[in-house]
């Protein structure tokens, strides 16, 4: 079997528990990805089967697209969403121009740090 397959990540899934979940529906060994989701992300992830999985290379630097949701004032002890908050602290109103501000500093290449746990 040689192919694309598009797969909408579930949260709570490893972009590797997919790739062994498609391995056993599809009874083929050869299947990669081109990109990670963190396991609290959901979204569209690449598969590539079979001799198809030469054209990885091609596909892993492709512009990608992210559709956050923030609460503002919340500490949790893995800082992101999964763990247990630590501390919370009410946030004065913040304007649009802030909050734009704040999220084209993640606009472009960025070296990603991944959560604590």
């Amino acid at each position: 079997m040689n192919g694309i397959l598009l797969v909408d990540k579930p949260i709570e899934w490893t972009s590797h528990d997919v790739v062994n979940f498609l391995r056993l529906r599809l009874k083929i060994k050869k299947i990669g990805h081109a990109g990670t989701l963190d396991p609290i992300a959901t979204g569209l992830l690449v598969h590539f089967l079979g001799a198809s999985t030469k054209k990885i290379r091609f596909y892993e630097d492709d512009a990608k697209e992210y559709l956050a949701v923030m609460a503002l004032g919340y500490d949790t002890f893995t800082h992101d969403g999964t763990g247990t908050i630590t501390r919370h602290t009410p946030v004065a109103p913040i304007s649009r121009k802030v909050i734009t501000g704040v999220f084209e500093s993640f606009l472009g290449t960025i070296q990603q740090t991944p959560p604590l746990i």
